[in-house]
């Protein structure tokens, strides 16, 4: 690329030239220096301080704040009550799961709604992870919250003697952390980020 770019330069400037460089994206000739500036790109317009967002991040910090609150004193009714020990673990498991989800919000979403924070690779990356490792154990939990109902009310001489055991009972909680974790961690290596989008105000998989 830089060759072409040298023998670019070195020619004289022909308008027959033109249609061929106005087909070249800009990015593809100095380089992709971060991928905030491949973000950048993918949106024409920078947002403003517009009435729209902030509407957008006071509706966002109030789901986030109220789910923070009850996850926490989900929490805490867990840690102090005597339930059933097979289905307190998922409940557990659901509860950290939203206050990991709810945790790049804080850190990086809603700061870049307010105060135009722009987080640099790698912190990007690894704030933003926690949104997917909260989405797929939350979604993991849930999933296996419907199959122990399942064996509780259709097979409740296995569920009693699957609740006896302790060793099954931590294993089967773990299970949707263990998954979560191993998925991201392929992702990972096979290049596969998320990021905080500061310009669409999200989260993306987008500029590999």
């Amino acid at each position: 690329m830089l060759k072409f770019w040298e023998e670019v330069v070195s020619l004289d400037y022909d308008k027959s030239f033109a249609p061929v460089l106005s087909k070249v994206h800009p990015l593809e000739i100095v380089g992709m220096s971060t991928a905030l500036d491949c973000l950048r790109e993918l949106h024409a317009v920078e947002e403003e301080m517009s009435s729209q967002r902030i509407l957008y991040g006071v509706a966002l910090t109030l789901i986030s704040v109220v789910s923070l609150v009850m996850n926490t004193l989900l929490l805490l009714i867990l840690f102090n009550d005597a339930m059933d020990r097979f289905f307190r673990l998922h409940l557990l498991s659901a509860a950290f799961s939203g206050l990991v989800a709810v945790a790049p919000i804080f850190c990086a979403l809603i700061p870049a709604i307010f105060f135009d924070l722009r987080l640099d690779d790698p912190t990007n990356i690894i704030i933003s992870f926690t949104d997917t490792l909260g989405y797929l154990t939350l979604t993991m939990t849930t999933t296996a919250i419907a199959f122990d109902r399942f064996v509780f009310f259709l097979l409740p001489k296995l569920h009693k003697r699957l609740s006896d055991n302790s060793l099954i009972i931590g294993c089967f909680a773990a299970v949707p952390w263990v998954a979560a974790a191993s998925m991201i961690i392929h992702m990972t290596f096979n290049g596969c980020h998320k990021r905080t989008d500061p310009y669409a105000l999200t989260f993306t998989y987008s500029c590999r």
